[in-house]
């Protein structure tokens, strides 16, 4: 939805649509969480726009959502859009770390970009990130 948009608006205004369309039956504060986190997914922070969307959103809520973003925009990186990809990957939270699992592959797409993603998301929630590589 947003893919036409320059990069230094996308998430902003990603977060405005989200808000504006004419979803049926979704609460103001789901329509807020999924604003919130296709935000994130562009690498935005709805604490920097001018709006109340967010209020009614717990901090906890807020958190998720941005997490499910981070989850997003990792996802993305690391699968080059090619879903079959993410079956070999899962992501586990362990009580100190976020850890990116990656099974049956000898190597991981645009490591830098990945590791950098994985702590960007591990923030979210005060974590250590981590990649791992096993073997199938």
């Amino acid at each position: 939805m947003a893919w036409r948009d320059h990069q230094k608006v996308r998430a902003a205004e990603s977060f405005l649509r989200i808000l504006q369309f004419p979803f049926i039956g979704i609460t103001h504060p789901e329509r807020a969480f999924l604003a919130t986190a296709v935000m994130a997914r562009y690498g935005g922070k709805p604490a920097k726009l001018d709006t109340r969307a967010t209020d009614t959103l717990t901090s906890n809520a807020v958190r998720k959502a941005e997490f499910l973003g981070g989850a997003l925009l990792l996802g993305h990186r690391f699968s080059a859009s090619v879903p079959k990809i993410l079956e070999h990957a899962k992501i586990i939270v362990d009580p100190d770390v976020l850890r990116l699992v990656i099974e049956e592959s000898s190597e991981v797409p645009d490591s830098d970009a990945v590791k950098a993603r994985m702590a960007k998301l591990a923030k979210v929630f005060g974590l250590d990130a981590s990649v791992e590589m096993r073997e199938g």
